[in-house]
């Protein structure tokens, strides 16, 4: 099979330190390293040392993730190609697998409608044919009852045919859903939530409630600057504390 896209598959380092130079390496151990010594922040002193540290190990970090933007941009923008071209190849033939895939589905119900139906009319007819050999039978005990050989005689008659014909009942040929060699038919139900707030009433454990954090962050903010100092904000579910962070 020839290939659909133009380009072959690029060589990639198998390790990621290969892409790593060694004197970043270095400079890494180093940094982690006087980072380490710092015990504890004790006084105005180690407090200077050990910010002065900080502040170059976040600026490490910022040289880090820019550097990676910028050698990987490249990268992920020839992906972002391959993918649209993939997906422009993909789309038209996705489409029409759905439709073929949808008539499949309808010949096979369509299918099953009729085994489902010529099974209904069958148990229908066993069932009356079941009815009418009891309604014999009972003519029979009833003409025996009488001493009437000939009614009798014609009731086990009826009895008989009725066994007969729900033999022959049964014996008919069903519908047969034929199926394509390696093809498999899955029956599922489909579920469309028109209410969420309403399943969640009755089965909450089939509706995820998702906190927004960023929203709730705000709300608490905003809480804090309008509540006396000594009273922190409060939301029902939540636990709020203050942090103090290094900035």
């Amino acid at each position: 099979m020839n290939n659909i896209l133009a380009l072959t598959v690029i060589e990639v380092p198998k390790k990621a330190d290969l892409l790593i130079l060694p004197e970043s390496v270095a400079k890494r151990d180093d940094l982690i390293k006087r980072i380490n010594a710092i015990e504890q922040v004790a006084g105005e002193t180690s407090q200077r040392m050990a910010y002065a540290v900080f502040e170059e190990g976040k600026a490490w970090l910022k040289t880090v993730e820019s550097e990676r933007k910028q050698v990987k941009e490249p990268a992920v923008a020839f992906g972002r190609l391959v993918d649209d071209a993939a997906k422009e190849m993909a789309t038209k033939v996705k489409a029409a697998l759905d439709v073929l895939d949808r008539k499949l589905s309808v010949f096979q119900e369509e299918l099953r409608r009729q085994q489902a139906e010529a099974e209904r009319k069958q148990r229908e007819e066993l069932e009356r044919l079941a009815k009418e050999r009891e309604a014999a039978l009972a003519r029979a005990a009833a003409a025996e009852a009488q001493s009437d050989a000939k009614a009798v005689e014609a009731a086990h008659e009826a009895a008989l045919q009725a066994d007969l014909k729900a033999a022959e009942a049964i014996s008919v040929p069903q519908v047969v859903v034929p199926r394509a060699e390696g093809m498999k038919v899955v029956e599922r139900w489909v579920t469309t939530v028109e209410d969420p707030s309403a399943l969640y009433k009755v089965f909450p454990d089939l509706v995820s409630l998702v906190p927004k954090m960023r929203e709730i962050n705000s709300t608490v903010s905003d809480m804090a600057k309008q509540n006396p100092p000594d009273q922190p904000p409060s939301l029902p579910g939540c636990t709020i504390r203050k942090e103090t962070k290094v900035q």
